[in-house]
């Protein structure tokens, strides 16, 4: 790459991160009373809130001291009454063992594949795979958790004037 690529390059993302930062120019914190913030979510942050029995899922587009908008739909945050968050550890522990038990099985089926083997998969082999791709998709399900707008919990939004 030469010189001038280079610089190009450089200067492109520098110039995305300023036009950026400029539309982004909020934060929306979900908050215990005077605790350190529990979830941040700026400008395109994927949300999840519940009003009333539905629940809204989509990308924060703009936001000010009284309401947000996702999916150009303008929410007053007064009638939000949940917001769903994700525990990215037990997310990632899911994941690593939906992805190592389908693996295993995967391994050990080509395996007995090429040594000609019968049955291809044993019943230990099965039960240990099987489990691991079960225990991955309960502890994705159990990553997700609802925190009511009450008690304390608030969402507070933080405009950023340029």
């Amino acid at each position: 790459m030469n010189f001038k690529a280079f610089t190009f390059l450089v200067l492109l993302f520098f110039v995305g991160n300023v036009l950026k930062a400029q539309s982004a120019s909020f934060v929306v914190q979900l908050k215990e009373n005077f605790e350190v913030p529990k979830e941040q979510y700026f400008y395109g942050g994927y949300i999840e809130i519940r009003i009333g029995e539905d629940w809204i899922v989509g990308s924060i587009t703009k936001a000010d001291s009284f309401s947000l908008t996702i999916r150009k739909e303008r929410i007053p945050i007064d009638e939000i009454e949940a917001v769903r968050i994700r525990s990215n550890t037990l997310n990632l522990f899911g994941s690593a063992l939906q992805a190592g038990g389908t693996l295993y099985l995967g391994v050990v089926s080509a395996n007995s594949l090429i040594n000609d083997e019968r049955p291809v998969l044993r019943n230990g082999e099965l039960i240990g795979g099987t489990a691991a791709v079960g225990m991955g998709f309960l502890l994705k399900r159990l990553s997700y958790k609802d925190i009511e707008l009450k008690n304390g919990w608030r969402l507070n939004v933080i405009l950023f004037e340029p």
